[in-house]
């Protein structure tokens, strides 16, 4: 006997069918699943059979956990008895140790219609409310179940050879108040009324637990491989819950019944059949459909309607869909080169018209297993059977026991790079009974044989065995070696509880589905195409779909089109369920049955689609119905141009505005958002800074122009140009204009607004002139570095933004009149007097001079505090040529003069030579008539050199001549003209003492006066022509000359003004003596004046002298003459004053008498 083993590896599924149900044929259904790294099986899969019809001999468990909310943190646990309402749904946790599986599941319960009224005065029945547990939740896990790991119940992991078969009946804890949780009274005959109670079963998936079926009546009973839990909703009465684990021992006698074999004849990897392609057919022939299945249909029809098959339909139809897996069996099984699954089928991918657009590679032994989806094909294949011998009974269960030989799987890889799954399968198989495992091919053989009763090997097969098609002359073929193992499943169809008919899946509304589920595929306007994703939910695990639309979705007559793909002999392939994954977009669902289904021909009209889903077992829902929107065509594209402002002539720009081009490019339709519609209208809108926005302009796209570029190519781009003359500007007004552009489509529809250009309009008119002299400017005199600076000044005008200065120079241009062969303006230049007259020349010709021969000077503009504009600009002080300057005023735009048409502005550099240092002659002179007495005749004598003298500047000082500014200054006057004969010129000047800064100062006699004489040069040459003569320089001070003036006269005698004398007796004790002279008495560097006073005491008596002593001042003077005791000063005494000048000459003397 092969071991019962976990459905992870292998299962087997039956599905009871009655003779109500439009597609599927009454009878018991039969699938078989396997892990897919177990590769094909090795021999047909064989099907034993027993029967029980009385519920009440199976060996069933009863320990099962009831839960309110079990999905959320409010979980509580019930007690049977307990109602069930629609608000408060029960699911029913089966209690499973570790190695446990559930094949069959009864839910002991009644709905509210199939209770029997309760008569007045009758016991009331031993039903419970709802009666939660204190929180002690029994962890779900929704993980797939796998050996070794803790399965719902919270037992202890166990090997899976080891059974567990403890019974668990949980009861109230002591301290449970009833009270707290009692739930009120419902009035059973309210509950009678169309109320119905609803079970539907649940078995582990990859993704949480997936339903396998409904139940609305009673009996609620379902069988499946690995039952897990039971959802109860509805109104009713629950009692308990009754299962079957697999391992339980059952009364059972089964029977050989059938056989599923591959469609091949076998070889070395599959036992040899006779005729098996015969026998796969027969088997479809007997599954065949009564109706067509719906994705075969046309317009929707309920499964009940759709159109009658026959088994030869069928037929045709599973041939077309299996015929590429079965001939994959071939290599499968007889090309040992390889491993079944390391066999790969290299796959091109064809687009709509048929062109290979990639390839692929796939696994073929994975493209067969994808072949089991349909019940057709899986029953071609031999994983799917009916049972149409049974007894109808009430009570009637029948048991299936499906027996699977396998080889165990070679490893296809080093250890480190098998994936995790590989030694899940593995470890599931060494954990076999080693009875039933590494078998030889006699082994194998045998084994086969005793599941049928018979203790000889296949090669002595009985024509009462199922197997007795074996080919046995081909038997060695199959390899020989000891990797086979032998495991088997039991499957159960319990007749008196067929399932509801399937229910369609859900498909959301668009508003509830994630986004990024419509999308626009390549194609070229205006055709529109999109990929249309519709989700689906509470879609069956393993289902297969049909799928159709219908566009427009309201249109009246509109088509429907499936969306299933027909294949070469126009057969529809079943759709499967799309998972969502985790693309950064979407989230992945976890709930089972969730997924999509995309729509790749989707018009962009709305759309209404129509989904179906088949089960396993060939059963079909009803068509789930959604209108999808319209799709949502893309906006044109943003308009991508060049804008270009073209000014008016210069002459013209006072009556006409300047002419503004855009110029757009145009996409092709094949450039165009896929979904577009064509383009047919730009739109250019216009914003004036003055005037506003102006009335937007239109170009139709059909006015397009082939870009000149492109002229003759094969592949051409397109232009739209837009043209208008734009306003009329003031001068030197510049002004911006914002631009932006629509593109509109042909249904009117706006694209966004291009990124906004903005056009500087500007008048081409430059600002007014700057003034310009018209005579020989000179520029400030060279400083002490050797440099001269220009600076020429003007008043800013109204426009007038900034100044460019271009400067040249004479020899520059001079070498361009002679690359010109100008030598009549060479000699004229040459035989000009002066640098007035150069200039003149040049400014006279200056049309001939090209803008090239002026460089624009940088850094030279200056601001003046007086709000004047004007440019100071370096020179070498030594230069003898002239400069050339010409200043363009600018306005803010840019707008500016030609540089060919300003007048130029003519430096010279002040550079002459000072004179010669002259030479002073100072005489004394007899002052005349008008002057003072002291005179001095001054001449000044110079002796001409490169520069004559112009002016003569006279200093005089009695002090030092050290410092030249600190001597004052006498006069200035002319220079005398030149003698021819000498080479020399003359001045001269009466000195009668004045200075500028005291006009009204005299000579003093006695002291030594110096005079110095400065000699100025003639003006700049042609600066006295230009109008604007520049002094000529100063020369070096002559030598100082030193005179002493001597009066010509001696002193005149003094002035006596008054005598007094001091009374004593008849005598003077005291006299004093006033006096004043009309000179100042102040002598100099020749010496001093004295005075000399003598006395006469009485008449006759000789002149006595009292003093001589130096005097100076102007006076008045006093003088005393003291008496002693002796020398009394009798009246009548007589004084006697003279002076003595610093040359020793005496004035006449001056007599006083005391009186």
């Amino acid at each position: 006997m092969s071991d019962f083993v976990t459905p992870y590896l292998f299962n087997a599924h039956a599905l009871p069918v009655d003779s109500d149900e439009p597609h599927a044929q009454p009878g018991n259904h039969l699938r078989v699943h396997h892990h897919p790294l177990l590769g094909l099986p090795v021999a047909p899969f064989l099907v034993a059979r027993a029967s029980v019809d009385n519920l009440k001999l199976l060996n069933t468990r009863n320990d099962a956990r009831f839960y309110l909310n079990i999905d959320s943190d409010n979980q509580q646990e019930l007690l049977p008895p307990f109602n069930v309402t629609p608000e408060s749904p029960v699911t029913a946790v089966i209690s499973l140790a570790a190695g446990d599986t559930c094949l069959w599941a009864q839910v002991e319960a009644q709905s509210m219609a199939e209770l029997k009224p309760q008569a007045p005065g009758d016991p009331t029945p031993p039903v419970t409310d709802a009666e939660p547990i204190p929180f002690n939740p029994i962890p779900f896990n929704p993980i797939r179940p796998r050996p070794g790991v803790v399965r719902p119940g919270g037992s202890r992991p166990t090997l899976p050879d080891n059974r567990f078969t403890e019974r668990f009946t949980r009861r109230p804890l002591p301290f449970f108040n009833r009270e707290r949780w009692r739930i009120p009274e419902i009035d059973p005959d309210l509950l009678r009324r169309n109320r119905k109670l609803t079970c539907e079963a649940f078995v582990d998936s990859a993704a949480g637990p997936a339903t396998i079926g409904r139940r609305s009546a009673y009996r609620y009973a379902f069988s499946g491989p690995g039952i897990t839990r039971i959802r109860i909703t509805g109104w009713g009465q629950v009692s308990g819950m009754r299962w079957i684990e697999a391992q339980d021992e059952q009364r059972l006698e089964y029977e050989p019944c059938a056989i599923m074999n591959l469609p091949h004849e076998g070889g070395a990897r599959y036992l040899p059949i006779h005729d098996a392609l015969a026998l796969a057919d027969q088997r479809v022939a007997e599954q065949a459909p009564k109706r067509r299945p719906l994705q075969e249909t046309h317009d929707t029809p309920a499964p009940a309607a759709a159109p009658l098959a026959d088994a030869n339909f069928e037929r045709k139809r599973v041939e077309s869909l299996s015929a590429t897996a079965v001939a994959d069996l071939e290599p499968l099984i007889n090309d040992l080169s390889q491993l079944q699954r390391d066999q790969l089928v290299d796959e091109d991918f064809l687009d709509a018209q048929g062109k290979k657009v990639g390839a692929s590679s796939i696994s073929r032994l994975g493209r067969v297993m994808q072949m089991l989806a349909d019940p057709g094909t899986a029953s071609r294949l031999g994983y799917k059977w009916r049972d149409d011998t049974y007894p109808e009974n009430e009570e009637r269960v029948v048991f299936y026991r499906v027996f699977g030989f396998f080889a165990e799987p070679l490893p296809s890889r080093r250890q480190d790079e098998r994936p995790a799954e590989d030694f899940l399968v593995e470890g599931m198989i060494n954990a076999l009974p080693p009875q039933h495992r590494r078998w030889s091919r006699h082994q194998l053989l045998k084994a086969l044989a005793s599941q049928f009763g018979d203790d000889l090997p296949l090669t002595h097969a009985t024509r009462r065995s199922p197997l007795s098609g074996v080919n046995a002359e081909a038997l060695d073929k199959l390899e020989d070696h000891e990797r086979y193992f032998g495991v088997s499943s039991i499957a159960i169809a319990d007749r008196g509880a067929p399932l509801d008919p399937l229910s369609p899946p859900q498909l959301p509304a668009p508003e509830e589905t994630p986004p990024l589920r419509d999308n626009w595929l390549p194609e070229t306007p205006p055709t529109a195409r999109r990929e249309v994703i519709v989700d689906i939910r509470k879609s069956r695990v393993g289902g297969l779909l049909a799928a159709g639309k219908r566009a427009p979705a309201s249109a009246p007559g509109a088509v429907y089109r499936q969306l299933n793909k027909a294949n070469a002999e126009g057969f529809h392939l079943p759709l499967v369920l799309a998972l969502n994954s985790d693309d950064g977009t979407q989230p992945p669902d976890p709930e089972p049955g969730s997924g999509f289904v995309a729509d790749r021909q989707a018009g962009p009209e709305a759309i209404r689609y129509f989904i179906a889903e088949q089960d396993r077992f060939g059963r079909w829902s009803n068509w789930a119905r959604r209108e999808h929107r319209k799709g949502e065509r893309p906006l044109p594209p943003r308009p991508e141009f060049q804008a270009y402002y073209r000014q008016p002539a210069i002459e013209d720009a006072a009556t006409q505005g300047g002419s503004v081009l855009v110029k757009v490019m145009v996409p092709d339709a094949e450039s165009l958002a896929p979904g577009s519609h064509l383009l047919q209208t730009l739109r250019v809108f216009r914003v004036d800074e003055v005037d506003g926005s102006l009335a937007p302009l239109d170009a139709a796209e059909a006015d397009k122009q082939v870009h000149p570029d492109d002229e003759g190519a094969d592949e051409q781009r397109f232009l739209l140009d837009l043209r208008w003359t734009g306003p009329i500007l003031a001068a030197t007004e510049q002004r911006t204009l914002r631009l932006t552009a629509r593109w509109i489509d042909t249904q009117g529809r706006q694209s966004e607004a291009s990124t906004p250009t903005t056009l500087r309009l500007v008048d081409p008119r430059p600002p007014a002139p700057v003034p310009v002299p018209d005579a020989l400017q000179y520029a400030a005199r060279p400083d002490v570095t050797g440099l001269c600076w220009v600076e020429y000044r003007w008043s800013p005008q109204p426009g007038q933004h900034h100044f460019g200065v271009y400067y040249s120079d004479e020899n520059r241009l001079r070498s361009h009149l002679d690359e010109l062969n100008r030598q009549d303006l060479l000699d004229d230049l040459d035989a000009a007097d002066n640098a007035a007259a150069r200039a003149t020349i040049f400014r006279t010709n200056e049309a001939l001079f090209p803008d090239f021969l002026f460089e624009r000077l940088r850094e030279v503009n200056v601001a003046f505090n007086s709000g004047e504009r004007g440019f100071r600009h370096a020179v070498s002080g030594s230069l003898r040529v002239l400069n050339f300057y010409k200043v363009t005023a600018e306005a803010e735009s840019g707008a500016k003069p030609v540089l060919s048409d300003v007048p130029m502005i003519v430096y010279g550099v002040p550079n002459a030579d000072p004179p010669p240092r002259p030479t002073v002659q100072v005489t004394p002179v007899a002052a005349e008539a008008g002057e003072n007495p002291l005179v001095a005749e001054v001449k000044i004598k110079l002796l001409t050199g490169t520069t004559q003298g112009l002016n003569w500047r006279l200093r005089r000082s009695s002090v030092s001549t050290q410092t030249l500014a600190s001597v004052p200054i006498v006069a200035t006057g002319a220079m005398g003209k030149v003698d021819e004969a000498s080479g020399r010129q003359q001045a001269t000047y009466r000195d009668d003492g004045p200075v500028q800064i005291a006009a009204h100062a005299q000579l003093r006699p006695w002291v030594r006066y110096s005079w110095i004489a400065e000699v100025q040069g003639a003006p700049e040459s042609g600066s006295e022509a230009a109008g604007q003569a520049v002094p000529g320089l100063w020369s070096r001070p002559s030598d100082p000359f030193s005179l002493v003036l001597l009066p010509e006269q001696p002193p005149a005698p003094p002035s006596i003004d008054d005598v007094q004398g001091q009374p004593s007796g008849s005598d003077r004790r005291r006299v004093q003596i006033t006096f004043s002279h009309p000179d100042e008495l102040s002598g100099g560097s020749v010496g001093s004046y004295r005075l000399r006073l003598s006395r006469r005491l009485t008449s006759g008596a000789p002149l006595e002298l009292l003093r001589d002593e130096t005097i100076s001042g102007s006076g008045p003077f006093v003088i005393h003459d003291e008496a002693s005791d002796s020398t009394p000063v009798p009246e009548g005494t007589e004084y006697r004053i003279e002076l003595i000048d610093p040359l020793g000459r005496t004035s006449d003397p001056s007599l006083a008498v005391v009186t």
